[in-house]
């Protein structure tokens, strides 16, 4: 329903009315006139006002209902509020008050011509029946103002009645109800057929008020009982759309009496089918826990990134020895010894890799790397195309498909450092190295406008993207570009570094040893890097009741998928899972 007449508005305006300050003028030549100074005018409207500048610069709104009924040799109060060109009050301005038509009511007259505003801005006059029943208008006028405002009177020789107003609400239970909006108008001029809630009536309501619930009433008074009148009733949702509606007219009253009308009202029926973007945010981190099904992999794949001296201290002792059989010989009693002590010379072998790690700028960046890519891929931004059709088999069963566009993951702290916090964004589709993930689904609409999606399987190449992380963001991070690899970043950042390597008296040059080295980080960084790139991670998405479907332009098409939820579940390689949750808002697209 239409919410923007005017007589809605000035209750907004009338509540950040603030004192206005009447500017005083000094003038050479000229008499000096003070609000004091006037008296009210005749009949004919003339006599002396407060002084002002001609022009357009003022408003004036009504500040009462503007259809009154009133019994014969009876009284009702009528005013304008006068604004400035700010939407200020203004005070201590006269406004005019006429009867510009007295159809058969000629004896009907106002208690002054013209009165002053108050501090609000609002001038009030006193209609005063005579005898005679007709209809009156009565206009409101300033100098400065374009608008004038008019006051319809209906005077009858018969008592006014009331109109108590309610809703009959059936679908209460369904879908609860923000507000609901009442308008009421003469049924002569506006009647059911001639109105539409989504547009402007073109005709001002002379009553209008908010129910809280469908349960309360309100109350119209002094009703003139030889009109007939068309109440109207708009539901308003959650976010302020028009959600149900209904009208009647030809309601009659009695005078003196209150006559109770209940509108009923319904519904609008959602339309779901449509194409919508959706956002979805995904909480990894119980499956990324120790005991999570990526978790315990990941665990796997870099646990020797955190001592790495003594994961890669068997290539190098293997290699060591190598070296002694090919300086001394194979039969050599210094290559049987060496033989023998190959498991001594990975001890220090390790201790040697361990203190050089110790040493070296930037290594301990690269053994947290671990750890920062866990901290990276545990929450996800989905952006996907959600398709809703309807099914044959039930007026509510729906059938669509999800397909995920991009995943996004934020790297660095971005709660307390956005600045030096990285968007790192991966398209899904048959051009990048992820591929397509998508899947099909059945559903169903109920409770009026809630969504359900019934479980549903989908592939989501989880090892590939924290591959691509490391590869692409946080090892090149480290090494300054250098590397793009865990081996690659091993052999830039510790191997290039080594000295010599002594063991049972005997030295390796720094040359060779750090030959040595890159080879052991290589083969180390290939096994992991081949590992965790063939880790898929199969999910279980599920909705179940938590997503709102809400018509906006209160024409019945859903623009909006509120307050979403996917209940998941994650299954690892090893048939370990996880519960998973996203919440996803989603946008008509088409």
């Amino acid at each position: 329903m239409p919410t923007g007449n005017s007589t809605r508005w000035l209750s907004h305006f009338a509540s950040l009315a603030l004192l206005a300050v009447v500017a005083a003028g000094c003038f050479t030549g000229e008499p000096e006139y003070h609000l004091d100074d006037a008296v009210e005018p005749g009949a004919d409207g003339d006599g002396p006002r407060a002084p002002g500048s001609q022009g357009d610069d003022y408003t004036l709104e009504a500040a009462t209902g503007t259809d009154h009924a009133l019994y014969a040799e009876s009284s009702v109060e009528v005013g304008a509020q006068l604004f400035d060109g700010d939407d200020e009050p203004v005070q201590d301005q006269m406004v005019d008050f006429e009867i510009i038509d007295a159809d058969d009511a000629d004896d009907t007259d106002l208690g002054a011509g013209a009165t002053a505003t108050d501090d609000e801005g609002i001038a009030t006059n006193d209609v005063r029946a005579g005898e005679e029943p007709g209809d009156v208008t009565v206009r409101a006028s300033h100098p400065r103002s374009e608008e004038t405002v008019d006051f319809q009177v209906s005077i009858t020789t018969v008592p006014p009645g009331h109109l108590e107003i309610g809703v009959d609400y059936e679908e209460a239970d369904r879908f609860e109800l923000a507000t609901i909006e009442v308008d009421m108008w003469r049924t002569n001029t506006l009647s059911c057929a001639q109105f539409t809630p989504t547009s402007d009536p073109g005709e001002e309501p002379m009553f209008d008020d908010d129910l809280a619930t469908h349960d309360e009433t309100t109350l119209a008074e002094d009703l003139n009982a030889d009109d007939t009148y068309t109440v109207a009733a708009a539901g308003i949702g959650p976010q302020d759309q028009i959600s149900a509606h209904g009208c009647i007219d030809g309601v009659e009253i009695e005078g003196d009496e209150t006559t109770q009308v209940d509108v009923p009202i319904d519904l609008f029926e959602l339309m779901p089918i449509g194409v919508y973007d959706v956002t979805s945010t995904w909480d990894f981190t119980e499956a990324l826990e120790a005991g999570g099904p990526i978790g315990q992999s990941v665990a796997d794949v870099l646990d020797w990134v955190s001592d790495p001296g003594q994961a890669a201290a068997d290539y190098l002792a293997g290699l060591a020895v190598d070296w002694v059989c090919d300086e001394y010989g194979t039969v050599s009693s210094e290559c049987g010894s060496a033989m023998a002590a190959e498991s001594t010379i990975a001890d220090e072998a390790a201790d040697f890799l361990n203190d050089a790690i110790s040493s070296i700028p930037g290594i301990s960046d690269l053994l947290d790397i671990g750890q920062s890519l866990v901290d990276t891929v545990e929450n996800a931004k989905v952006d996907s195309i959600l398709t809703i059709e309807g099914k044959t088999v039930g007026e509510d069963e729906l059938a669509g498909q999800d397909i995920w566009n991009a995943v996004t993951f934020e790297w660095g702290d971005c709660d307390s450092d956005p600045d030096g916090c990285e968007e790192i964004e991966l398209g899904l589709d048959d051009s990048t190295n992820f591929g397509v993930v998508q899947a099909d689904w059945d559903g169903r609409l109920y409770d009026y406008d809630q969504l359900e999606i019934d479980p549903h399987d989908m592939v989501v190449p989880y090892g590939e993207f924290m591959l691509y992380i490391l590869q692409e963001h946080l090892i090149p991070a480290i090494t300054g570009g250098e590397a793009n690899s865990i081996g690659g970043a091993f052999d830039e950042l510790l191997c290039s570094n080594l000295g010599s390597f002594s063991f049972m008296g005997f030295t390796i040059d720094a040359s060779t040893i750090q030959d040595y080295c890159t080879t052991a980080f290589s083969t180390a960084g290939i096994i992991a890097d081949s590992y965790l790139a063939g880790l898929e991670y199969d999910i279980d998405l599920a909705i179940s009741g938590e997503g709102h479907m809400i018509d906006l332009e209160s024409n019945g098409d859903v623009d909006l998928i509120d307050d979403g939820i996917f209940y998941g579940e994650l299954v690892g390689v090893d048939g370990d899972t996880a519960d998973m949750e996203a919440e996803f808002t989603g946008e008509r697209a088409d």
